[in-house]
């Protein structure tokens, strides 16, 4: 129930921001101001507020693994990215592949969903 309570919110907030696109109550330059928002903002607080839970460090000592499972998938994205650039670089920049294949687009929404759906014990893993 709870998912679908989140489904709801997250659509609606989507067709507000379509509406108010379509009556130009934004302009065009509005979709990188929230992005950058988000990114050098909003991002960074979300991550250090996750890191306010009791005995913090504790819990990073006993779950390395997933630190070390997290860099491990990094590298096998930054390797997939950096062989799909060499293969489709005719038609696509590198860099841009290689990018995508490391870091997903997790940030604007994906982090919303986890601490809604998992409460911040998941939310600091």
């Amino acid at each position: 129930m709870q998912a679908l309570t989140l489904s709801a919110e997250l659509i609606l907030i989507l067709l507000v921001g379509l509406f108010a696109q379509k009556l130009h109550v934004i302009g065009p330059a509005f979709n990188k101001q929230v992005s950058a928002f988000v990114l050098n903002i909003a991002l960074p607080c979300m991550i250090i507020n996750s890191m306010n839970v009791p005995d913090a460090m504790n819990k990073l000592i006993q779950n390395a693994w997933i630190l070390a499972i997290s860099v491990a998938v990094l590298v096998l994205g930054f390797l997939v990215g950096l062989l799909m650039g060499k293969l489709l670089k005719k038609h696509i920049a590198e860099r841009i592949i290689r990018f995508g294949a490391t870091f997903t687009n997790f940030n604007f929404f994906g982090v919303v969903v986890v601490e809604k759906l998992g409460g911040e014990e998941l939310l600091f893993y």
